[in-house]
């Protein structure tokens, strides 16, 4: 999903921030990619003189927007609860699957948040954060057995 960037520096040139499912946070400039480092860019503005512009992604979905060192801009809008509530069944994991079960339960409501984000029909997001959520129970119940196997304890 594509997110404009409204500053006086760049009224001319198109300042947008592109976001995908799995959680990968783009800029781009005029429509291309831009090219920066550890998530600080160099871009000519408007007037031709070179900008520092710096995202601070979150493991939540969201971004901020810095340029020139200014205060930092909200470029997303929130998500709604209901998105969370979703994002956090996946959790329960974490609770009963140690290691394993944690790092799946948050590899889903990360993968979940960004489908939220997403531009899919509401329906296709309750019923992809649902097939994630047992996706990855399946996992964990897989990788589990795997382990007891090996183990000798089965």
């Amino acid at each position: 999903m594509d997110y404009a960037i409204a500053h006086p520096r760049f009224l001319q040139r198109k300042l947008t921030l592109r976001t995908s499912i799995v959680g990968g946070v783009t800029l781009l400039i005029d429509g291309e990619r831009a090219v920066g480092k550890k998530n600080v860019y160099m871009l000519s503005d408007d007037a031709g003189d070179e900008s520092e512009v710096k995202l601070t992604p979150n493991l939540f979905g969201t971004s901020k927007v810095s340029i020139d060192g200014s205060s930092p801009l909200d470029v997303m809008p929130p998500l709604p609860w209901y998105a969370y509530l979703f994002a956090a069944l996946p959790f329960a994991l974490m609770i009963t699957g140690g290691a394993i079960g944690g790092g799946l339960g948050a590899f889903a409501g990360i993968i979940t948040l960004g489908l939220f984000r997403s531009d899919s029909p509401m329906g296709l997001k309750i019923a992809g954060s649902i097939g994630i959520t047992l996706f990855s129970g399946g996992l964990f119940l897989f990788f589990a057995t795997v382990i007891h196997v090996l183990m000798g304890t089965v």
